[in-house]
């Protein structure tokens, strides 16, 4: 196994902390998928069910329907066919504006747009060459609803989505309390056509949700494939079933308020119990009262801003009317929603979940140097929250979107935030603490070592939860420190009952990823090495789970790090030593330093010095390890000639020794005539010969 290079930490993460330890990006990495992660910064969309259920609005010849979701009024009121497509005909939606809708959805803050192109009622909301039980057909609206919708999400900035029910009640028998009918491979050619139209008709596609029956994993697998053909870039939901998905939905109206690991996404409806338009008195009621209202804001902000810092994204549904208008209250909520967005951009824009552990304040993202946290739980005055395993230097703690400054103290990694009068923000306050450099973390449970031994066991792991409800984690990830002094061709065990020889399983060291059998994790595997006074994350999974949610499987384990302690050493600076005279060369003074030998290279003046380390020494990051320096001699002054008398020539003759010396004389070149003023100057031997005249008027 080859062991890991050195990784030195990055220059932009804090290059100063109050830790001794540095820590990691605090950023949780985006899945590995281009697709996935493309989607994944959406972050917020919104769900629209609408279609003939809407002009019932949950009453059928004037009785409310007896149970369940109003949008499936057919199977639970027992319309017939020719009832419903009779309220089909009356469908004309004289208030349907495409453009209203994605521009309300855009002001909102959302990124993307997902629409009903069929419900299980099987009525296609798409002008479609496969029935003729459509919008077009049936309907007197005159134009195809997804065709407006695709454009005008393309004009505003949107990306659009289209829901697709598996189950289709002209095929099959409805069953409403389940929802689960198998499909027959009759109906495959027709899910194909279906498919086929609406992946080629309008567009690029962001996601397809589809919903409910019960396929076969081929059935499954097949669905999925016909989208991704068409349409690479789309991500396909989980309720296409068997675990073909490309991200996680859990249940309807669930918001999961610990992190998953992404891609997942929380769809929720403004009325949970209507995603198509209703009318019921309750609904009602509460569409007639402001505090409602306000409330209603509030729950989706908190919603939005949990879901997003979970990791996921956060899908609100609302439901039109059959004339096409939006309902008035639902508006308001996106106008409130939107209006909080504007706030704070940088919850949706560019942000990402961190590594943080959950507290119960709230909760927290990073966006490039900065930490927001949003404060769930209650704002009161002189309340301290606390931000546990932020290792990088915080330069301030301000108030989201103002320059007001609330009194911290950070201790270690600890960060301790004091809020002061009231909640600045009736929907989520918003804290942002600002950091030099990108957000680091440091786990409270890592694993410190000075002599290169480490052991660490589930007690000492951060685990990431798989979005598969409660079925378990996909990941467990320790952190090394090694103390001090660096630690070299460290080997790793993991020894766990779970784990098994012949399985595939993923060891990522930093940013390096091993794959490797379960009998090699026994044995042992070369990681390489770990940075003194660093944290070194070591991240446990598995290498091709059958599903990307699919858990790991082991519950409890121990893992055994062992590697050669190697001193860290900082190599001192030659310096320069002058010489004693001038016109002599300088020389160069090498360091007496344990552990590291100097060695010279002399070309014209310049002697190039490179320091090299003995065995079990290494060089600390960013460590200088060669240097240029100039020896050239000093030049000797130059003693300047004796001013001469105007008028005077000096000779020169030789003294006894053999040198020059000055005699002195009037030179003259005619009656009282000096031509002009000349100083000359020239070197004979070692005496300088000076002339000087000067021009007389």
């Amino acid at each position: 196994m080859t062991g890991l290079a050195f990784a030195e930490p990055s220059a932009d993460l804090a290059p100063a902390n109050p830790s001794p330890v540095v820590g990691v990006d605090a950023a949780i990495p985006y899945t590995e998928s281009e697709r996935a992660q493309n989607w994944e910064k959406l972050k917020f969309g919104m769900f629209i069910h609408w279609g003939v259920y809407s002009n019932f609005g949950g009453y059928y010849k004037g009785q409310r329907q007896p149970l369940g979701y109003p949008e499936q009024i057919k199977a639970w009121s027992k319309i017939s066919d020719e009832d419903y497509l009779a309220e089909a005909a009356q469908m004309n939606a004289p208030e349907f504006d495409a453009h209203e809708w994605c521009q309300n959805a855009k002001d909102a803050g959302m990124k993307y747009l997902v629409i009903t192109s069929k419900h299980h009622d099987g009525f296609a909301m798409w002008d479609t060459a496969t029935t003729d039980y459509n919008v077009i057909d049936k309907t007197d609206m005159g134009l195809d609803p997804l065709e407006e919708l695709s454009t005008a999400c393309a004009d505003v900035g949107l990306k659009f989505g289209v829901y697709f029910s598996i189950i289709d009640w002209t095929k099959h028998e409805a069953e409403p309390y389940s929802n689960m009918n198998k499909i027959p491979e009759s109906m495959m050619p027709y899910i194909k056509s279906q498919l086929t139209e609406l992946m080629t008709k309008y567009g690029e596609i962001a996601e397809v949700w589809f919903d409910m029956g019960a396929p076969t994993a081929d059935q499954s697998e097949r669905m999925a494939n016909w989208v991704h053909e068409l349409q690479p870039n789309a991500m396909v939901s989980s309720r296409v079933w068997n675990n073909k998905g490309d991200f996680e939905v859990g249940g309807d109206n669930a918001v999961f308020s610990q992190k998953r690991q992404a891609p997942w996404e929380a769809a929720r409806s403004t009325f949970p119990t209507c995603w198509g338009y209703c009318k019921w008195p309750e609904i009602e009621n509460k569409r007639q009262n402001p505090a409602q209202l306000t409330y209603q804001i509030q729950h989706e902000v908190n919603n939005l801003f949990t879901t997003v810092a979970n990791g996921g994204q956060y899908l609100l549904n609302i439901g039109p009317k059959g004339t096409g208008e939006m309902d008035p209250f639902e508006v308001n909520i996106l106008k409130g929603v939107g209006e909080w967005n504007k706030a704070h951009p940088a919850i949706l824009n560019g942000s990402r979940y961190a590594r943080f552990p959950q507290e119960n304040w709230g909760y927290a993202v990073v966006n490039d140097n900065a930490v927001y946290l949003g404060v769930t739980d209650g704002w009161a005055p002189d309340k301290t929250i606390q931000l546990r395993g932020l290792s990088s230097t915080v330069k301030s703690v301000t108030i989201d979107g103002t320059d007001t400054e609330l009194p911290f103290t950070h201790e270690g990694t600890t960060l301790t935030v004091t809020l002061k009068g009231n909640s600045p923000d009736a929907n989520l306050p918003v804290i942002k603490v600002e950091t030099e450099g990108k957000p680091l973390y440091l786990s409270e449970k890592t694993v410190t070592s000075d002599n290169g031994t480490f052991t660490a066991t589930e007690e000492n792991a951060e685990s990431m939860p798989s979005t598969l409800g409660y079925s378990g984690d996909v990941s467990h990830t320790v952190y090394l420190t090694a103390k001090d002094n660096a630690v070299m061709d460290a080997t790793a065990t993991v020894t766990s009952n779970a784990l098994k020889d012949q399985t595939m399983y993923a060891l990522t060291v930093g940013d390096t990823r091993m794959e490797v059998t379960g009998a090699q994790l026994k044995a042992g595997v070369e990681i390489g090495a770990l940075a003194a006074n660093t944290a070194t994350p070591v991240m446990l999974s598995l290498a091709n789970p059958p599903y990307y949610a699919t858990p790991l499987g082991i519950d409890t384990f121990q893992m055994d790090v062992k590697g050669t302690v190697t001193k860290v050493v900082t190599p001192e600076a030659p310096t320069v030593v002058p010489a004693d005279k001038c016109g002599v060369e300088q020389t160069v003074k090498l360091p007496t330093q344990e552990g590291v030998t100097y060695t010279t290279e002399k070309t014209n003046s310049t002697v190039h010095v490179t320091a090299s380390v003995a065995k079990d020494y290494m060089v600390k990051d960013g460590a200088t390890v060669e240097w240029d320096l100039s020896v050239a001699a000093q030049p000797c002054p130059v003693t300047p000639a004796k001013p001469v008398t105007p008028g005077k020539v000096e000779q020169s003759k030789k003294s006894a020794d053999g040198k020059y010396i000055v005699a002195k004389g009037i030179a003259r070149t005619g009656a009282n005539n000096l031509t002009g003023l000349i100083a000359l100057s020239f070197i004979v031997g070692a005496t300088a010969l000076t002339v000087v005249s000067r021009k007389r008027r």
